[in-house]
């Protein structure tokens, strides 16, 4: 899902993460001429204890909620974040010569609990 701070698009999978990524076109350092898109994590958001089965952005597209396995919804504000989380990495250089970065890890601002069995649409 995109959100409303373009170029950043939010993810879940049956990982139970929901991450959070800045897209950049950087140019080749063998080859200007090239350009790469990166995708590079922003943050992760923290609370799901099972599988996600949906999310839903706010018509703002500031906020989104989330709803799983492990029957609960949780809500988290993308306005929270801290602007240092964009920190890029050098123009493609090898993974295993980057700085460690660290990916806040975000905890729902609200949960949700009561449902009975998997939450299947929020």
């Amino acid at each position: 899902i995109a959100t409303s701070r373009y170029p950043d698009v939010l993810t879940t999978a049956l990982d139970h993460k929901m991450l959070l990524w800045n897209s950049k076109m950087l140019r080749s350092k063998e080859n200007p001429e090239v350009k790469v898109l990166k995708m590079l994590q922003r943050a992760e958001f923290v609370g799901h204890t099972g599988q996600l089965e949906s999310i839903s952005l706010s018509p703002s597209r500031r906020q989104f909620c989330a709803g799983g396995w492990d029957y609960k919804v949780h809500f988290w504000e993308l306005d929270e974040l801290d602007e240092v989380t964009q920190i890029q990495p050098s123009a493609l250089e090898p993974e295993n010569k980057r700085p460690k970065r660290n990916v806040p890890n975000v905890p729902a601002a609200l949960s949700l609990s009561g449902h009975t069995d998997r939450i299947s649409s929020v």
